[in-house]
């Protein structure tokens, strides 16, 4: 799993944070982790806005005048043998 240091974090923050854990029975660790899972969820907004992007990157990289393959034809050719 991956570890983070957070910086220059407010004293008064911090201090609201340790009331906060307290009142939970958790550690202010803890807390900043859930706090961390729930706002690392993207929305469905978000995540049609990075489908969309990314879209957008393939057809900017198409080549002009060259055919292109599907990628879901390419993946299907390989599983079956059809190379």
């Amino acid at each position: 799993m991956a570890q983070m240091t957070v910086r220059q974090i407010d004293d008064r923050r911090y201090e609201q944070l340790k009331t906060r854990a307290r009142l939970k029975g958790v550690s202010v660790e803890a807390l900043a982790r859930d706090a961390i899972h729930e706002i690392a969820e993207l929305t469905p907004e978000e995540k049609r806005a990075l489908v969309q992007r990314m879209q957008q990157a393939g057809e900017r990289a198409k080549v002009s005048g060259v055919a292109q393959t599907p990628g879901w034809q390419l993946v299907r050719e390989d599983r079956d043998g059809d190379h």
